[in-house]
């Protein structure tokens, strides 16, 4: 049934220009009618989706609805400037677009509310039988307990939108003290942590359900500079065992600098 109403779909939108090649207001709400209409396709296939999956689907296509209104009311706005339609109408349509958007505004809000809470619930229940495995008397308990453990993980994960993240523990790889980073449960998830003893900045991939891995050739260090014009100083990440160069521009007088180097080699100068 799908395939069918989709085809006849298709080929009104192909077909309508043609007929309407004349007449420039009916071209203009037929753009309109064709945005509404992808709008209307990406909210049905976040129904759709969000019944198979409660992850990156449900986002994506919440995220592509309102990239379509958003651009509805752009349209809205050109018709409203060039005077082609009326301008009460477009307006009231306007207000319905804008109802929309905060709508999915809200909708995207609670999303990452609850995100945020299972989250913070998971941390709990991890922390609370590792106190648990900690004390366990036999190795008979300590692997029960962690049966348990993942069985009450997965039912947070389950209730989850999005792809949890975890605290996890790892070194530094500059100063060798220990950092702590959310990353992701699922294997793939990357974060990057900065260290509160050296400022360093580096990647953390997650290769397991238990591996955590560093890149030590990724390290960026923080670097500072004068303002070759105004004398402001400034602080930048850079690569420790890569050289870069890029232009940045001083916030104090807006004008360029041109930086050059790695950690132990910087230098800025004035752009030419």
């Amino acid at each position: 049934m799908y395939w069918w109403f989709g085809g006849v779909l298709l080929g009104a939108i192909l077909g309508a220009p043609f007929l309407i090649a004349g007449n420039s207001l009916a071209q203009s709400m037929f753009g309109l009618l064709t945005t509404v209409t992808a709008t209307a396709v990406g909210i049905f296939a976040t129904w759709k989706y969000s019944q198979k999956t409660k992850q990156e689907e449900l986002t994506r296509y919440g995220l592509l609805a309102w990239r379509n209104i958003d651009a509805l009311s752009v349209k809205i706005q050109q018709q409203i400037a060039e005077g082609e339609a009326r301008t009460d109408v477009l307006e009231s349509w306007l207000l319905d677009v804008d109802q929309a958007k905060w709508a999915w505004r809200d909708l995207l809000r609670e999303l990452f509310e609850l995100q945020k809470r299972l989250e913070a619930e998971r941390e709990e229940v991890a922390i609370k039988y590792k106190a648990k495995m900690d004390e366990a008397s036999s190795e008979a308990d300590r692997r029960r307990l962690e049966r348990e453990l993942r069985v009450e993980l997965a039912k947070i994960g389950g209730k989850a939108p999005l792809p949890l993240r975890e605290t996890e523990d790892v070194l530094c790889p500059n100063c060798g003290q220990d950092v702590q980073t959310m990353i992701g449960s699922d294997v793939g998830s990357t974060s990057w942590p900065n260290c509160g003893g050296c400022g360093a900045t580096f990647p953390v991939h997650r290769k397991g359900d238990s591996e955590i891995v560093v890149n030590e050739d990724a390290v960026k260090l923080p670097v500072n500079g004068e303002c070759p014009h105004c004398g402001a100083e400034h602080t930048w990440k850079v690569p420790a065992e890569r050289s870069i160069r890029f232009r940045y521009t001083c916030n104090q007088c807006d004008e360029g600098i041109q930086c050059l180097g790695d950690a132990d080699d910087f230098s800025v100068e004035k752009v030419q």
